[in-house]
């Protein structure tokens, strides 16, 4: 939760430590798919989208039906010009989630900085989004 907390009020720090650390304490949590999520949105905010690409992929692997996995993956993977597989990414999280639209996103993500919520959509903007 603290995690979240931290992400949404753009401290992506303490986001970050805090994530790895519910990680570590609790590795097999039914939670799990959620904390890789925002660990790897943390990363992504931080414009460290390797980062946030290392992890997008260990969370797609950990909960393949968990969109937000493939959403964060997506935008990362667009964010290093690798479109084609971020493509690949945003197609499989729109077949889990077919009424995701930007309206949905920032009902889920209400960043207190717009700035971090528009840097979120650019992601998607990179591969030809408008929804």
């Amino acid at each position: 939760g603290l995690a979240y907390a931290c992400l949404l009020s753009g401290d992506f720090e303490t986001g970050t430590v805090s994530a790895e650390t519910a990680l570590r304490l609790s590795p097999n949590d039914f939670l799990m798919p959620l904390m890789l999520g925002v660990l790897s949105a943390s990363h992504y905010l931080s414009q460290d989208y390797e980062a946030a690409r290392q992890v997008g992929e260990v969370a797609v692997d950990r909960a393949p039906r968990f969109p937000m996995s493939h959403a964060v993956l997506a935008r990362a993977l667009a964010q290093l010009g690798r479109k084609r597989e971020a493509l690949a990414s945003l197609d499989q999280m729109l077949a889990l989630a077919p009424g995701y639209t930007t309206q949905t996103a920032h009902r889920a993500l209400p960043f207190k900085n717009p700035t971090h919520f528009e840097h979120w959509m650019e992601g998607l903007r990179l591969l030809g989004w408008n929804g």
